[in-house]
């Protein structure tokens, strides 16, 4: 059911003008119940658990979908219990800490969003102060830039353009605005005045020097580059897309109410590699209160999506998709819901966790085409 609630802090809605228009890609959630679970899909070739150290001087962190994998480090966004960048190296020893709440210098009051800079730099955005704070990754405090909006979300390319995700002047409508590196627009698109909210978990994920923007409720992916948007994926939900109804709302409580009252496919995140890409979609019917959680792989040989699920208990509510390289998937999940579940015979390390214990990352390494 948590999972389920989230959904209505996350939809968004975007309408966009100008792009062109590509293929859809169909989604084939009739066959949703012989979709291979996760440990055993045949798309991956290995399965890895690296256990995030715990003790007295570790900060004990929630799950994230904010994870970045730099020079044999992970930089783990915690946006709920510590509200600071954790950092731990590939085999799980905690490393340092970047960030800290207060009203002190170079403390903020939220961290509301997080970019990994290319330069190994941490960009915290807080909402309240509407700044962002910059951070080396030993955690020495840089600068605090004031934001041009009051956004939720946002991503940095090169050195000369910020792209923001947000509400300005006062006005309902949510925008994708993009600044110059001085704060000044350059564009305003993808706007939407019946959005329900921003979306909760990172939509923005960086590849490339390209930013791809997972907008929920349509089935468009955006790529924004070099200053422009384009519709770079169109996914076809088929009988879970979002009917015209939601759209053509009058108001935010009309399009809740379509929502919740029909069976719908959100899209959660999206992330791009070179040669694969990862979709996260939540199919779901608030009213009947039924979720599942399901991610899709495409694979550059045969460009063909393929799909697979977590088992609809526990485990599907805690989940998190949280990063993509080249070469594999990465999850944060709870140790002790896979423990639970009988997985300390494959996964002996298991063994030493237990309620007290900072969440797993398990790497799913995707075959290789050749």
């Amino acid at each position: 059911m948590k999972s389920i609630l989230l959904l209505i802090s996350c939809v968004c809605l975007f309408a966009c003008s100008g792009s062109k228009e590509i293929a859809p890609i169909k989604v084939a959630y009739d066959e949703i119940d012989g979709i291979s679970f996760l440990f055993s899909n045949p798309i991956f070739s290995n399965v890895e658990v690296t256990l995030l150290e715990s003790s007295n001087h570790v900060p004990s962190i929630d799950l994230s979908t904010n994870l970045m994998i730099k020079n044999g480090i992970y930089y783990i966004a915690d946006y709920y219990s510590t509200e600071q960048v954790h950092l731990f190296d590939t085999n799980g020893k905690y490393v340092n800490s970047v960030g800290r709440v207060g009203r002190g210098p170079g403390e903020y009051l939220s961290l509301t969003d997080v970019v990994f800079e290319d330069n190994g730099d941490i960009s915290i955005y807080s909402y309240e102060q509407g700044a962002i704070y910059t951070y080396a990754s030993d955690g020495q405090f840089i600068q605090k830039v004031d934001a041009p909006y009051k956004y939720a979300r946002f991503t940095h390319l090169g050195g000369f353009s910020y792209y923001f995700y947000g509400q300005s002047g006062g006005s309902a409508s949510h925008q994708l605005y993009i600044t110059d590196e001085h704060g000044q627009a350059l564009d305003s698109c993808l706007t939407a005045s019946q959005a329900i909210s921003l979306a909760m978990a990172p939509p923005f994920y960086n590849y490339m020097n390209a930013a791809y923007l997972c907008d929920p409720v349509t089935g468009y992916i955006y790529q924004c580059k070099n200053g422009k948007t384009d519709i770079a994926y169109n996914f076809d939900f088929g009988k879970y897309t979002f009917p015209d109804a939601f759209f053509n709302a009058k108001d935010q409580m009309e399009s809740l109410n379509v929502f919740t009252s029909h069976s719908v496919a959100t899209k959660v995140r999206f992330f791009k590699a070179r040669q694969s890409a990862a979709l996260l979609t939540s199919v779901s019917n608030l009213g009947e209160s039924w979720g599942r959680m399901l991610y899709g792989i495409l694979t550059e040989s045969g460009a063909e999506w393929k799909w697979f699920y977590l088992p609809d208990n526990d485990i599907i509510e805690q989940a998190s998709l949280a990063y993509m390289d080249d070469s594999a998937l990465y999850f944060m999940i709870d140790p002790i819901l896979i423990k639970e579940a009988g997985f300390t015979e494959r996964f002996p390390i298991l063994n030493n966790t237990d309620e007290s214990s900072n969440p797993i990352i398990i790497k799913c390494t995707i075959k290789s085409s050749s």
